[in-house]
């Protein structure tokens, strides 16, 4: 799960939500392939461009997030309520604008994907929880951009499982008694 810093945000500004946004206690618990499978423990669950949105609180609240069911993470974009999100509309000139201003394209050497990144950066620090959708349109894009880009030129070799339980001791002082 990430940026639970938006749930305590949330519930800090919607008291009465606090008790629902515990939802990600269970979301963290589920192990799920695809859309399908994540669907089970939840009583309503949709998608819709990219994103999941997830009814919860007997339906009162909307919790919109990007699911990577391969690596396991929930990305929480925002929380809204039915009526703050029938508010939201998408503006091409607005986001045109955006495009202008970045000038966003898939990098083909480290300092193009350095400046992807700071973008990301910047914009990761402008947004709130009110939802701007041309920002976050953006935002995906160069997501994906530098993802495709590092995942190519810096693949991260997996671990034997006791590899990990080797760096998982070592992290934590622990020995192996013989």
């Amino acid at each position: 799960m990430i940026a639970l810093k938006r749930l305590q945000e949330y519930w800090l500004n919607h008291p009465a939500s606090e008790r629902s946004l515990t939802w990600y206690r269970l979301a963290s618990h589920v192990s799920s392939k695809n859309i399908f499978d994540g669907r089970k423990p939840f009583n309503s669950v949709d998608i819709c461009e990219r994103r999941t949105i997830f009814d919860i609180g007997g339906n009162k609240y909307r919790l919109i997030a990007r699911v990577n069911f391969k690596k396991q993470v929930v990305y929480v974009l925002y929380i809204l309520t039915h009526a703050e999100l029938a508010t939201i509309t998408f503006d091409e000139k607005r986001y045109a604008k955006f495009l202008a201003k970045y000038l966003p394209r898939i990098p083909e050497n480290d300092a193009e994907n350095e400046r992807l990144t700071g973008i990301l950066l910047e914009l990761d620090e402008k947004r709130s929880l009110s939802p701007e959708p041309e920002e976050d349109a953006l935002f995906e894009n160069i997501v994906l951009m530098v993802q495709h880009y590092e995942q190519k030129h810096y693949p991260i070799k997996k671990l034997f499982p006791a590899e990990n339980l080797r760096t998982v001791m070592e992290d934590r002082g622990l020995k192996h008694k013989v």
